[in-house]
């Protein structure tokens, strides 16, 4: 028989009756029950497509981010039930840019289009024209087009009364779609190389204005305005594909932009849907110019202007600066 009288001996028991006692006192681990099949397909595709796809998936510690995305869908009935579960995969990116559009929203953006409003094109005073462009909601590809076609028919109105050149407003301009945008400002941007998507696996895509669901070709009247001066307006709320024609504006001849710097979301967002019709608008890539300058973060106007909040499309600080630059510039104020 072995002697458990001595101190050593007693001290080692104590400790194994203590460690006995608080592993009898743990209640077991708690197991989320798995979801529904329809339900785990919607979120295994997500997650599929978040690890391929998203910018900043090698940022994210999997390890401890799957299993905590997981949980959060436990028990999950139906698809609808697993869509927290997205968000937070979304948000663990930290991108501050990708979301989650359930599917009546997914289908609304499909459909969507025709009740944009147009751009705002007018003549100020002194020769300049104006483009004011709102952002724009939607991909059906016919209201797309018949948004740039009547942007080009607006702008061909008022060309000859601006011969001083051109302001691009983009200060209340907060994304959406940035297609029909650039198809109606192709007259200003023209037909070549304006930037590219910059993806985190080194695959860089090009990009012109002219995008096949979304091209109007400009009427040969419109042509010249390629070589027009351009002061391009920006602000912080201009965003996301507000942003990217802002950078469609960066590397042109005879173009200066005034304002402040812009909202911070120059990366690109691609669309992919999900087994039950919801969709996850995810960011792919970054934003660079068509010189190949890299953007992602802020976009840092050639003059910055700092004013009180523009009535909009009203005159302004900013307006007025960039107004005094293109007369200056095009000869205007000397005439």
């Amino acid at each position: 028989m072995r002697d458990c009288s001595s101190p050593a001996a007693l001290i080692v028991l104590a400790l194994a009756l203590a460690l006995h006692g608080t592993a009898a006192a743990q209640p077991p681990t708690a197991v989320s029950p798995q979801p529904a099949p329809e339900a785990a397909k919607v979120l295994d595709v997500a997650i599929t497509i978040v690890k391929e796809h998203a910018l900043r998936a090698d940022t994210v510690d999997w390890a401890r981010v799957e299993p905590e995305v997981r949980a959060a869908a436990g028990g999950a009935s139906k698809p609808a039930d697993v869509y927290l579960a997205v968000q937070m995969l979304l948000e663990r990116l930290g991108d501050n840019h990708s979301h989650f559009m359930p599917p009546a929203a997914t289908s609304e953006f499909k459909s969507a289009g025709a009740q944009n409003p147009p751009a705002d094109v007018r003549t100020l005073p002194d020769g300049v024209g104006y483009i004011g462009v709102p952002a724009y909601r939607g991909s059906d590809p016919d209201a797309g087009r018949a948004y740039a076609r009547r942007a080009h028919e607006a702008i061909a109105g008022v060309a000859k009364s601006a011969a001083c050149g051109w302001v691009v407003d983009l200060r209340k301009n907060g994304g959406g779609n940035m297609w029909p945008m650039l198809s109606g400002l192709r007259p200003l941007v023209g037909d070549g190389l304006l930037g590219s998507f910059d993806r985190r696996n080194g695959e860089s895509t090009k990009w012109t204005a002219a995008d096949p669901r979304y091209d109007v070709a400009p009427t040969a009247a419109l042509r010249g305005l390629e070589s027009a001066w351009v002061a391009v307006l920006t602000g912080p709320r201009t965003a996301s594909s507000g942003e990217f024609v802002t950078i469609a504006f960066r590397g042109r001849p005879r173009t200066r932009s005034f304002g402040l710097p812009t909202a911070g979301l120059s990366t690109s967002n691609g669309t992919f849907p999900l087994p039950d019709g919801s969709m996850i608008v995810l960011t792919t890539a970054v934003g660079a110019d068509r010189t190949g300058r890299r953007f992602g973060t802020e976009i840092e106007p050639d003059e910055v202007i700092d004013g009180v909040e523009p009535a909009w499309p009203g005159d302004d600080p900013t307006l007025s600066a960039a107004v005094r630059w293109l007369k200056q510039s095009s000869g205007c104020g000397t005439r």
